[in-house]
């Protein structure tokens, strides 16, 4: 019995320490992406889903649409600190727009501390397989604006520029839009359009 009783006591004193251990960890992740716990993210992020924002920085995962797929996803940017903070993906059809001539495929990504289930960090990306002519470009961006990204100028503000900041106060929302011939320096890459999307969160 002083036996199991002591294994008992080590096993605890073993989980006090994997635990103390993790909320430093998963706080300096925190810091690290100036996520504040203690404060109320209230303006929510520029992407819709079925026409409503899609969250608000420091929501729980349980909180999300309903009908929003998603799923867990090992691969992802924190996939270094498994039991501390998980990535998940959807490909919700939502994000797909679907165009005359091909379609825009849509992915988003996030993270949330596994404790708390607090999603913290938000991007996405959008490859237009579609004809790359300007005028299928900008129909794609606007269909893709309209559906999802309210907060975009009209599309061939966009198209011009190529990349774009929002800032919102508790977060700057970037877009960052590579075209085909940018997509021919890398090998890897697809030659399409490419619009990608990210949340960075503002210190406080």
């Amino acid at each position: 019995m002083l036996i199991i009783a002591s294994c008992s006591h080590a096993r605890k004193q073993q989980e006090a320490i994997v635990s103390a251990r993790n909320i430093e960890l998963r706080d300096s992740i925190f810091r690290a992406q100036h996520f504040d716990t203690g404060y109320i993210y209230s303006k929510p992020v520029c992407p819709l889903y079925n026409k409503k924002p899609l969250l608000k920085i420091g929501q729980r995962v349980s909180e999300l649409p309903k009908e929003l797929g998603y799923r867990f996803d090992p691969n992802l940017d924190f996939q270094e600190y498994y039991g501390v903070i998980t990535d998940y993906l959807s490909l919700s059809e939502y994000f797909t727009i679907t165009q005359s001539k091909g379609s825009v495929n849509g992915i988003v990504l996030f993270a949330a501390d596994e404790r708390d289930n607090r999603i913290f960090h938000l991007k996405g990306n959008w490859l237009f397989d579609t004809d790359t002519s300007r005028a299928e470009t900008i129909a794609a961006l606007d269909s893709l604006r309209k559906k999802v990204f309210p907060c975009l100028p009209p599309a061939k503000a966009l198209l011009k520029r190529r990349s774009m900041k929002i800032n919102n106060g508790d977060f700057t929302e970037i877009f960052e839009l590579t075209t085909p011939k940018e997509a021919e320096k890398d090998s890897s890459a697809f030659q399409k359009y490419d619009l990608h999307y990210s949340v960075s969160l503002n210190p406080k």
